[in-house]
């Protein structure tokens, strides 16, 4: 009976180790465009049409996200893998985004240095400190380098 039982237990941990490994995963996207995987399916909030379901065993070549466009020679994509490039071109977007708000906001800031009239900065103190016409030409040309930087 012992054999039988150390045969039974070795044969259901084989088991496990291998399900373990076959790892399910799933996918989706929460709606300000964030991708999501996750071992356990998304419960609130999420559309469950929408969820992809990742099997890691049955992740090739073929199946794996390569583009047409590139040599099949590749090795597969994990999903880990596709999250990081997920992540960078996000992180790569965002970056774009906040150059285009800093460029508007420096366009802007140009454009108040050249209509003229006087103008100020606030001290540390919260006094108004007036710009002379020398000061006000380095605020144009800092203003410009900076547009020349961000603004492409």
């Amino acid at each position: 009976m012992k054999v039988f039982n150390k045969v039974f237990n070795l044969a259901l941990l084989s088991i496990v180790a291998i399900t373990a490994n076959a790892g399910t995963y799933y996918k989706w996207t929460d709606g300000n465009g964030v991708p999501h995987y996750s071992q356990y399916a998304p419960i609130n909030g999420v559309d469950l049409n929408k969820v992809q379901v990742i099997n890691s065993r049955e992740l090739t070549p073929a199946t794996s996200a390569i583009p047409a466009g590139q040599a099949t020679a590749q090795a597969p994509v994990s999903p880990e893998q596709q999250r990081i490039a997920e992540l960078e071109a996000q992180q790569k977007a965002q970056q774009q985004l906040q150059d285009q708000e800093r460029c508007k906001a420096l366009q802007n800031n140009l454009a108040n240095l050249n209509t003229g009239g006087r103008l100020y900065e606030m001290d540390s103190k919260g006094e108004r400190k007036y710009l002379d016409s020398r000061e006000i030409e380095l605020k144009r040309q800092e203003a410009q380098k900076a547009i020349n930087q961000y603004c492409k």
